[in-house]
């Protein structure tokens, strides 16, 4: 962008700002007629197309939904993660050929084929092996080491099939939660279950065994593949009850098997329970084993990160499975749903920021559309958007194009800011109070250009003192769009 563009990006937000008025009531200062979403895109159009690496996980014949569509380019989604194709239903019967007319598998295709229309590149999960490979009865067990070959003959030809149009698939993700132990959940789990509380490594060397010959056989099929490590549970840094093993050595034993060079991204999930309306989720000093990491949120990229630095090793790491969830026997799941939802769309920034913030690749909220589950859908039934939907698509909208990581910005005392860089435009600063407690964020007039709240809404600066805006800014995250 040259001076002339600049001045008149500058000239545009200042007449912005002067026309807005105050709105009372709230810990920012907002207008009564709120500034577009959309007005500050057509100032990046002539941009390289961005990459989004935010994502929101969707399955079933959701997909197929005009208005769940609709949904899908309102949060200019790029990817998508995707269930469904399950190795008991292809091979059900040892060397009885691969049966691709299970209803579950044409389901799982008609899915595809609709990713691969809306633009979106799927990542599917390999997973529930069938009866006859597994070590035990249960679809999620891990897989018997004489009936590896089996599985890599499996992925070669589920490889062959799905890389080609109309699917499209060229990213791998091999099982889901494996780091959790057969014992602790049901059978068939849609979940776990290669973990073993009994091994110092909780199972994974047994992973890293299955991963060098899955890899090879995935490559072969298709040298442009990414393969990722499942989605790790990763419950605690140290686990400190001994009757529950330690599954926070799982990729560590994966490491010592020597898989290093079977995967390139590691994944893994972040799943917060709601406690209240003002609480510093996943964040620094709310205590448990995490706190020594930084918080949950970055956390576990942090360890994850030195247990591969200790092997040598540096991967790409997607946060590919989380969300804020409000329990079933929480009181306010029941009898206050509308602040837990409200609470759910103010965590989405502050959440996004911090993981975002310590190198993590990509991140997919779960789900999209409604669930039954813990109310983390981002939207109701009828698929109109909920607070934390709002608030996911203005996140979206503020750091288009930007560069990643962003970086750690100080405010001042109290506050928590994120810089989200773009090129050869103006700066996008992401500040919010971790604790709730208001404290004032200081913006020079002369580098301001505008500012939104968490969902969106344009917020009027304050009456300036000595040259510079105070910004009083409390949980709620805000957005500053400012020069350097």
């Amino acid at each position: 962008m040259g001076r002339s563009e600049r001045a008149i990006v500058v000239l545009l937000f200042t007449l912005i700002a002067l026309a807005m008025m105050v709105r009372p009531g709230t810990s920012v200062v907002q207008s009564q007629s709120p500034l577009s979403n959309t007005l500050y895109l057509p100032l990046v159009a002539d941009q390289p197309p961005w990459y989004n690496p935010l994502s929101a996980e969707t399955f079933g014949d959701y997909l197929a939904d005009p208005v769940i569509q609709r949904r899908v380019n309102e949060l200019q989604m790029s990817w998508v993660r995707v269930t469904g194709l399950r190795w008991r239903d292809v091979e059900p019967v040892e060397g009885g050929g691969y049966q691709w007319d299970h209803p579950r598998t044409q389901f799982f295709e008609s899915f595809l084929i609709t990713a691969s229309q809306l633009g979106l590149k799927p990542t599917v999960i390999i997973e529930q092996s069938p009866r006859w490979a597994t070590i035990l009865p249960t679809s999620c067990s891990a897989i018997r080491q004489d009936k590896l070959d089996e599985f890599a003959n499996y992925l070669t030809a589920v490889v062959n099939r799905y890389k080609q149009p109309p699917y499209n698939v060229h990213s791998w993700e091999l099982f889901n939660e494996p780091d959790v132990d057969p014992s602790l959940v049901g059978e068939d789990s849609g979940y776990g279950c290669w973990g073993d509380i009994n091994d110092p490594y909780y199972g994974g060397e047994r992973f890293g065994e299955m991963l060098q010959v899955a890899a090879p056989a995935i490559r072969a099929a298709d040298p442009t593949a990414t393969i990722v490590f499942g989605g790790l549970l990763l419950a605690e840094a140290e686990t400190a009850n001994p009757a529950l093993g330690h599954p926070e050595r799982f990729l560590q034993g994966a490491l010592v098997s020597g898989a290093a060079d079977a995967f390139d991204v590691v994944s893994y999930h972040v799943h917060h329970q709601y406690v209240g309306p003002v609480y510093n989720y996943g964040g620094a000093g709310m205590g448990g084993s995490w706190d020594a990491w930084g918080g949950v949120t970055k956390g576990k990229p942090n360890y994850l990160n030195s247990v591969m630095a200790n092997y040598g090793v540096s991967k790409a790491l997607w946060m590919n499975e989380g969300a804020l969830r409000c329990p079933s026997w929480h009181p306010d799941c029941v009898s206050n749903l509308s602040l837990f939802l409200d609470t759910q769309g103010q965590f989405v920034p502050r959440e996004l920021s911090r993981t975002l913030s310590v190198g993590v690749r990509q991140f997919s909220w779960y789900t999209l559309q409604w669930s039954l589950w813990d109310e983390v859908g981002l939207l109701n039934y009828d698929g109109t958007p909920r607070p934390a939907f709002t608030s996911y698509k203005s996140f979206v909208e503020r750091v288009r194009g930007t560069s990643f990581p962003p970086a750690s910005v100080n405010y001042g005392s109290g506050l928590e800011a994120y810089r989200f860089q773009k090129a050869n435009d103006p700066y996008v600063d992401l500040i919010f109070s971790p604790d709730g407690a208001t404290h004032y964020a200081s913006v020079p007039v002369n580098k301001f250009l505008a500012a939104y709240d968490t969902f969106g809404q344009a917020i009027a600066p304050p009456t300036p003192v000595a040259g510079q805006y105070h910004f009083l800014v409390g949980y709620q995250a805000i957005y500053v769009h400012r020069l350097p």
